[in-house]
């Protein structure tokens, strides 16, 4: 400006528009007023207070006034003065206004001194310029007064501007027009740990996810970044300076036509935590919480979506339904915590068996849904199925013991007739329920037939709540025990029936599972328990029969986790005056091998009742003599798979023989379950078993024909039924 002004000022002085002074004077202050302004802003650069500024503030003035002083229009120019405090405010803020004014009055009064004693020339005459220099100083005050407001209150808002900044939450970002950032806030640091710094100036691309990277570059693509006031809103990703990416609620605006932006601002709301709530809120709603499966809704979305894929084609995909045998048995004896890492441990197992594409799912409780899709090769449902059954007979090691476990399985495939995935998971719980009823620890395939007997199923367990409720429709019937050498009836078995009001009489092995299944065996035990003792004791008070005759009384594995069930023995005793050793309770083989240490101290409860105890099915567990000598039993039952073949030389013959020696080894009386040949009770004569059971000698009996069979033995010994 210094070389414009010097030729502006020149021209100017032919025309007595400036004051009579040497070019080359006009020349040398102007020069000289560049070389000191030029050096003070180099040596104190912008400042926002202190010495420094009062020192700029104050030169500057200075050569404002020696130029308009010097040329000769003094306080006419005095406005020149307002550009110098602009100046300093500009360096310094709204606190420079002081200094400014106080230099400005200064260097004015300066002038005006210097016009009066001539020392500076004038184009104004006196005395009017004194009165020009008072008038020009208050403009001058006045003018730098109102900009001091106006950047005072700029200040004020840039400051409550500065703060909010500071200390939001949310990232505030400027990208240029080359997608680069220009600025950030100071919350991007402590929100995506990265300095501020290390990003100002970098691409975007280096912070935002590749896949919302080609999201946003499509959608501007198509539709060109949003104007001013009209936001891009999107949840985008932000990579962490820890590596993680973290979800934020960008909202996109176009300022780069706005000289104070230049750029896009982006508006960043981290919603990490959201997006993980929702996400562990949206698997909470389809996978099973103990194992991490699927759950009912998300296998039925799958089983439809595959459904539809398919056609509904014959054969395309099964559906298996797992359920584990006896798992309620384990809840009641060890407890919820052992039985939910059993559950865990079979979802693993069932996990390892299928292929990654294929689906398994918890239904719930103990119940375990399998998809498979397109099955091929050693995928075929039937194989499938097969490995799960042999994969769950290998016992499960939890905190050191070994829980014997087994699953019973049902497959159906989907067929044309299929209309829905409700009857694809029936068609195939169907199936599994038919596997229970076979036994268990099996794999059942669906076919159309097996309804009618699932609908059977269904009657006999909605029937029995309301039979033994009532009690009226249970009755016992009693089997004799005959003593192998005398042929003299030593005991009966109590065995329950069930007259049903419309199936007739319903048989034990149809209606017990479903008992144990239900729970409904506890109170359907107890009634047993007493209709037989009382019985017995009724018969011992009309002397039916011989006085050391005892009643058996078969006591399911739910029985005997029960706790209270040592004191519902103990008051059947007391209620009818039965002696306590005329009572035997049978209990299964596979009961007792459950859990030894917990079977052995009730056991040892029962005994000390002075009841008589026996091990039912012998033989058919894996019971080995230090287990059999650990059970305070008096009578081991032979089973009576092991009796039928016994009159000829087989494996089952010699299966009988070492078990009807080692209750003689033990001291226990043995009894021979199912003899039905005179051969086979003079085998196991021959052999030392003491009782035999069977149609040899009598069919169970109701209460009124047992009784006449007493009297009648009374004075014959059996001989044959």
């Amino acid at each position: 400006m210094t070389i414009p002004c010097a030729v502006a000022f020149c021209l100017l002085r032919p025309l007595h528009l400036i004051a009579p002074i040497p070019y080359s004077a006009i020349v040398a202050l102007l020069l000289s007023a560049s070389l000191i302004n030029t050096f003070v802003v180099a040596s104190l650069p912008d400042v926002e207070g202190g010495w420094r500024l009062t020192v700029r503030t104050g030169v500057y003035t200075a050569v404002i006034a020696a130029v308009i002083y010097g040329i000769g229009w003094g306080p006419l120019l005095a406005v020149g003065f307002v550009f110098g405090a602009a100046d300093a405010m500009r360096a310094g803020g709204s606190r420079a206004a002081r200094a400014a004014i106080i230099f400005t009055v200064l260097w004015i009064g300066v002038g005006q001194i210097a016009i009066y004693v001539g020392s500076a020339p004038t184009l104004v005459r006196q005395p009017l310029v004194q009165g020009l220099g008072l008038l020009g100083a208050l403009g001058a005050v006045m003018t730098i007064k109102v900009l001091q407001w106006f950047a005072a209150a700029r200040e004020s808002g840039e400051g409550r501007f500065r703060v909010l900044v500071q200390n939001a939450s949310d990232v505030v970002a400027v990208v240029d027009a080359h997608r680069c950032f220009s600025w950030v806030s100071p919350s991007f640091e402590r929100t995506l740990g990265w300095s501020v710094s290390d990003f100002e100036s970098r691409p975007a691309a280096d912070l935002l996810h590749p896949d919302d990277l080609q999201m946003l570059s499509i959608q501007t693509a198509g539709r060109g970044i949003p104007v001013r006031d009209v936001g891009l809103r999107r949840e985008i990703r932000l990579r962490h300076a820890d590596g993680s990416w973290r979800w934020f609620d960008a909202t996109v605006t176009n300022h780069l036509d706005d000289p104070d932006v230049k750029g896009i601002v982006a508006n960043l709301h981290d919603v990490t935590e959201r997006r993980t709530l929702e996400q562990e809120l949206r698997h909470q709603a389809f996978h099973d919480s103990l194992t991490g499966l699927a759950n009912r809704a998300l296998f039925a979305d799958r089983l439809e979506h595959a459904l539809s894929r398919h056609g509904r084609t014959a054969g395309t995909l099964a559906v298996l339904i797992v359920d584990l045998d006896d798992f309620k048995a384990v809840n009641d004896s060890l407890g919820h915590g052992v039985g939910d890492r059993l559950l865990d441990e079979a979802a693993q197992r069932l996990l390892s068996i299928v292929r990654s594409s294929d689906t398994v799912a918890r239904l719930g409780g103990d119940e375990f849904a399998l998809l498979l899709e397109d099955p091929t090769g050693d995928q075929v449902p039937a194989q499938v199925a097969a490995r799960i059954v042999e994969t769950f007979r290998e016992p499960i090691l939890l905190g050191g013991q070994a829980l014997a476990l087994s699953a019973s399985v049902g497959v159906a495939f989907s067929v044309p007739e299929i209309t829905s995935v409700d009857e694809l998971i029936r068609d195939a719980d169907v199936a599994m329920y038919a596997a229970k009823a076979e036994g268990k620890n099996r794999f059942v395939i669906f076919e159309p037939g097996m309804h009618v007997a699932i609908q059977k199923r269904l009657e006999l367990k909605n029937g029995l709540q309301e039979a033994v409720t009532s009690g009226n429709q249970m009755e016992l019937y009693y089997q004799p025990l005959v003593d192998l050498r005398t042929r003299e009836v030593v005991g009966l078995e109590a065995l329950l029936r069930w007259n049903h009001p419309r199936l007739g009489l319903v048989s034990p092995l149809e209606f017990l599972p479903l008992a144990e299944e239900s729970g409904l065996i506890v109170p359907l035990g107890r009634w047993i328990l007493n209709q037989a003792a009382s019985q017995m004791a009724r018969w011992q008070q009309s002397h039916v029969g011989d006085e050391s005759l005892t009643m058996s009384v078969n006591v399911s594995g739910r029985q005997l986790d029960e706790p209270d069930f040592v004191e519902d023995v103990r008051l059947a005793l007391a209620d009818t005056g039965l002696d306590p050793a005329s009572l035997v309770l049978e209990i299964t083989e596979s009961v007792l091998m459950r859990d030894t240490d917990t079977v052995v101290r009730r056991l040892h409860e029962l005994k000390s009742l002075g009841v008589g105890l026996a091990i039912d099915d012998f033989g058919t567990g894996y019971s080995s003599l230090g287990y059999l000598k650990s059970f305070p039993v008096d009578i081991l039952k032979v089973d009576r798979s092991f009796v039928s073949d016994i009159s000829c030389k087989s494996r089952d013959a010699s299966l009988a023989e070492t078990v009807v020696r080692m209750g003689a080894t033990l001291d226990l009386r043995t009894v021979a379950e199912g003899v039905e040949l005179e051969a086979q009770a003079d085998q196991l004569e021959a052999l030392g078993c003491n009782v035999g059971q069977g149609f040899l000698f009598a069919k169970p009996l109701p209460a009124s024909a047992c009784e006449d069979f007493l009297r009648t033995c009374a004075a014959t010994p059996v001989t044959e039924a």
